[in-house]
């Protein structure tokens, strides 16, 4: 029947998952926030200020689609 599925699907969910939510835990307790967004490194406050110089706002992340073509 159809419900023999649900053990393994459930299983192959779980363990998906798992990775997701256990980066956000891990950051949670290691560094005090859920995202590993830093700006310790030069790199790191590059893309932070083009970021914000490109969509207005640090939480939007920008890719070769945000750049105008000027």
């Amino acid at each position: 029947m159809w419900f023999e599925i649900l053990p393994s699907f459930l299983i192959i969910s779980t363990v998906l998952a798992v990775p997701h939510f256990g980066a956000q835990v891990g950051n949670w307790l290691f560094i005090g926030k859920r995202f590993r967004r830093n700006l310790l490194e030069r790199e790191d406050r590059f893309h932070y200020m083009r970021d914000i110089r490109l969509t207005g706002s640090c939480y939007v992340p920008s890719g070769i689609d945000c750049i105008p073509e000027e």
